[in-house]
């Protein structure tokens, strides 16, 4: 891997792009003191985080303890890159790549039988989740399903993680759902109505042109509230998140389990104020109920 191409696949800043050859190193921020500046992603520190290339191996290191770095999904602070690996950071997500050989293609055939059948056998264990999502454990749960580990999480006062782990067993649709209904469950202001319409014709037809309409959504709604980060949540559900005159994007499973989580943050620090911790046990109980 002698070059390293980082391109803002998708984003207020889409289309930056920049080269890195080995020994050299990218900070990347929404500022000027960033060697490559997003200077309209509000929700990206002023230097966010750095890659590296140092003898063929690709790091990435987050820049402070508020620069929250997701690599494929999962959260980190630091970690080693490889081709195709995606980036996000704020509302911006970068694509890594080795110019010298072709993108990871996603398989968009439909399933046989068969392959629904094993597909349905490979459910991940509730820990599995963890491990993907890169959540600790709870210290002690009553069991190992996914609604025992989410309530001992809250219980540690981890709720923004039980959040996540429910959002990854419930599955993007019903996670959705969970969350528009939220601000009633919370008692907090509504929705805007057509992000309420739009996501409704989402879940009845999941097809590319609605799961497009999030995008655009999203993109002309440049509050960081609860109903952009639920839009964002259907825009990552699949397909590509790229640009169309961009390679092929597929977002990594997990992704849309962080904008679950962000839109729950958001509702429950949302007006009329009201006791946090109520809400927090109100949206796990919400959670868990989905799981069944």
């Amino acid at each position: 891997m002698n070059l390293l191409v980082i391109e803002l696949a998708q984003g207020p800043d889409q289309g930056l792009r920049a080269t890195l050859r080995d020994g050299q190193t990218l900070r990347v921020g929404s500022s000027a003191w960033a060697d490559m500046t997003c200077p309209h992603d509000s929700d990206l520190q002023d230097v966010h985080f750095s890659i590296t290339t140092q003898q063929q191996r690709w790091q990435v290191q987050a820049l402070g303890a508020e620069s929250l770095l997701y690599l494929n999904g999962r959260p980190i602070q630091q970690g080693e890159l490889q081709h195709g690996d995606e980036l996000t950071a704020g509302n911006s997500h970068f694509q890594l790549r080795d110019p010298s050989r072709p993108l990871p293609t996603r398989n968009t055939a439909p399933a046989t039988q068969e392959e629904t059948d094993d597909s349905a056998e490979e459910t991940p264990a509730a820990t599995d989740y963890l491990a993907e999502l890169g959540i600790a454990p709870p210290a002690s749960a009553d069991d190992d399903s996914p609604a025992a580990l989410a309530t001992s999480l809250h219980q540690e006062g981890r709720s923004p993680e039980a959040i996540r782990l429910i959002a990854a067993a419930a599955g993007c649709s019903t996670a959705v759902q969970w969350t528009l209904a939220g601000p009633a469950a919370l008692g907090v202001d509504p929705l805007p109505e057509d992000l309420t319409t739009l996501a409704q014709a989402w879940l009845d037809d999941p097809a590319e042109e609605n799961r497009r309409a999030a995008e655009v959504w999203m993109n002309s709604h440049p509050t960081d509230d609860a109903a952009r980060w639920i839009a964002q949540a259907i825009f990552w559900s699949g397909g590509s998140i790229a640009a169309a005159d961009l390679p092929e994007l597929a977002p990594s499973p997990w992704l849309y389990t962080a904008a679950i989580q962000a839109a729950w943050i958001k509702l429950a620090t949302s007006p009329p104020a009201g006791d946090l911790n109520t809400r927090w046990q109100t949206i796990v109980d919400t959670g868990v109920a989905k799981l069944g």
